[in-house]
């Protein structure tokens, strides 16, 4: 059994930038086709069909990044990591857990997303804590995502937590 997950590598991992992606510039038939997906079967709000900004829980990246970039030396981006975090790369332990369970989302908003905008998303690493629970110790992870627009303005900031044991 673990007796603690926080060395100091993962300690002082806390705000590690580890990738950046970029999108393609909004285009208002994009947030056309999120609402008409979003609101399906019902018709999409008069609003969004020809819409000049984005609601704000549009995903800018639904339709892929146009360019991505790890951060990280030694990730190659071959691995599909939860939330942008290659804890490898990272070079945090290889731990085994029996599960993983999503710790709920944080997020705040800033300016609007524009048509024509482009959005670049940065993510960092979080804080990483743990904790005793009936099933032994669990650790308790943060991602932070970054959006920023065109101007360096702050779009959106969602910080993902996890929990595994």
């Amino acid at each position: 059994m673990t007796e603690t997950y926080l060395n100091d590598t993962v300690i002082n991992a806390n705000g590690t930038l580890c990738s950046r992606s970029v999108s393609y510039p909004i285009e208002a038939s994009a947030i056309r086709k999120w609402a008409m997906a979003a609101y399906w079967p019902e018709p999409a709000p008069e609003k969004f069909m020809n819409a000049e900004y984005a609601p704000e829980d549009f995903d800018a990246f639904a339709w892929g990044p146009a360019s991505y970039e790890s951060l990280l030396d030694g990730d190659d981006g071959s691995v599909i990591v939860r939330h942008g975090i290659n804890e490898r790369a990272l070079g945090f332990p290889d731990w085994k857990f029996r599960a993983g369970l999503n710790g709920g989302m944080n997020c705040t908003y800033g300016v609007r997303m524009n048509v024509g905008d482009v959005i670049t998303d940065v993510k960092s690493v979080g804080e990483y804590t743990e904790r005793q629970g009936r099933m032994g110790l669990m650790l308790i992870t943060q991602s932070i995502s970054t959006w920023t627009n065109q101007n360096g303005e702050l779009v959106k900031r969602t910080i993902n937590s996890g929990i595994r044991y």
